[in-house]
């Protein structure tokens, strides 16, 4: 297509000043009842997104038309549409985030907290393996995107990530050290003095975690058991290192059983 052509041929430094004229296109393309068109569309904003200054796409609420042209499309069920979509969608959310008059206000009705609410909404219930494949991909983007914030998902991710240690237990040993890792990590920045979030959901991400590492020993223990040997010994400081002794005593329940077991056969 020539505006496809000429976009992509515009150097960077001039497709700011010509936005007015190229952007309007990719937005009527984006809208376009083909799947094949509207792959393009998201092609061609991404585009723009990637090669122009997010100020600039903030001015004359660009960035926001943009992200209303594209919300639309998070209930497509074309999984080549979702997999172009979500890295895009997720580009122009932080845009209209970093707008310096949202500085210090933790709005929990976020754009990116809106995309997360809906990919968690349509993980929970998909069946198809191609859509699975394409939530559980945009997943980590959004997360990184949300960056601290993400902790206020951390019960629904906490829930799935326990329904995954349950479904797939066989082969969790495998990804045991990743998945303690972020427990472990999550544990520290949440029990630290100022992280600025309240006690009562520090605690749910707390029992959420032991809960995770319950199921994580119960299908993997000598793994486990490994690796969370010394855990009890690291140097943070004092709520993180109470939660991290309570977990490494988890690990030895079953070392316990199996010692009075075998004390009252012999």
């Amino acid at each position: 297509m020539t505006y496809w052509w000429i976009l992509r041929n515009t150097c960077k430094d001039d497709l700011g000043e010509h936005l007015v004229l190229l952007l309007p296109p990719a937005l009527f393309i984006v809208d376009d009842w083909e799947d094949r068109n509207k792959l393009l569309g998201i092609q061609c904003l991404h585009h723009i997104l990637e090669n122009t200054v997010g100020s600039e796409l903030r001015w004359y609420g660009r960035a926001a038309v943009i992200y209303d042209a594209l919300k639309p499309l998070l209930y497509s069920r074309e999984s080549k549409v979702l997999s172009s979509l979500y890295p895009t969608i997720i580009k122009v959310a932080e845009i209209l985030e970093a707008d310096p008059a949202k500085a210090e206000k933790l709005e929990h009705d976020s754009t990116l907290d809106f995309i997360m609410q809906q990919l968690l909404q349509e993980m929970a219930y998909e069946q198809k393996l191609c859509l699975r494949s394409v939530y559980t991909a945009a997943l980590p983007l959004l997360v990184l995107a949300l960056n601290l914030f993400a902790v206020r998902w951390s019960k629904e991710l906490m829930d799935a990530l326990q329904y995954y240690v349950k479904a797939c237990w066989p082969q969790v040993h495998y990804h045991a050290m990743h998945i303690l890792k972020m427990a472990v990590r999550l544990l520290y920045d949440v029990t630290e003095e100022d992280c600025g979030i309240e006690a009562e959901s520090v605690e749910v991400i707390m029992q959420e975690v032991q809960g995770l590492v319950v199921l994580l020993h119960a299908a993997a223990p000598n793994t486990v058991r490994e690796l969370c040997r010394g855990l009890q010994d690291v140097a943070v400081h004092p709520q993180c290192e109470v939660v991290l002794q309570s977990l490494h005593a988890v690990t030895l329940e079953d070392v316990k059983e199996d010692s009075r077991t075998s004390r009252g056969v012999k």
